[in-house]
């Protein structure tokens, strides 16, 4: 890592180069001499630095910043200037239970999570309780 922490390792770019080839993580895993899991880890922190929504526009970032170098490849120390704006994020005095373009990720503190837990419990037991009492209706107006 960088001076400041927040530009790219080299292993970084090297999986993200190979991303813009259309290798998988197994394929680049094989190329590189790591596994899998590593070439993952190492596109999440990417992806997470460059503020990209996903791992294709990651390596689109990259080619782009060396295409603006026309004397070849960039040096691992000029990409850190180049960066998408962050996302704006939606504020929720409780954020959602589910995976959203702007938080792919669970970032729920504790709290949030029991509440959600609590939340979806109490509405499970309601709709229960509708479904039975609907068909208690049913069959006293069928006659059963």
């Amino acid at each position: 890592m960088r001076a400041g922490g927040s530009s790219l390792s080299d292993g970084q770019i090297d999986c993200l180069e190979l991303i813009a080839q259309n290798l998988t993580s197994k394929e680049i895993a094989v190329r590189l001499g790591i596994s899998p899991h590593t070439v993952d880890k190492r596109v999440r922190k990417a992806i997470r630095k460059l503020g990209a929504n996903d791992r294709r526009q990651a390596a689109r970032l990259v080619q782009q910043k060396q295409r603006q170098w026309q004397r070849g490849p960039i040096s691992r120390e000029q990409l850190p200037e180049f960066r998408l704006p962050p996302a704006p994020i939606e504020k929720r005095a409780f954020p959602l239970p589910v995976a959203t373009p702007q938080r792919p990720t669970n970032t729920m503190r504790p709290g949030e999570r029991i509440f959600w837990i609590v939340a979806i419990a109490i509405a499970a037991g309601l709709a229960t309780f509708v479904y039975l009492a609907g068909l208690e209706s049913l069959g006293r107006v069928l006659g059963h």
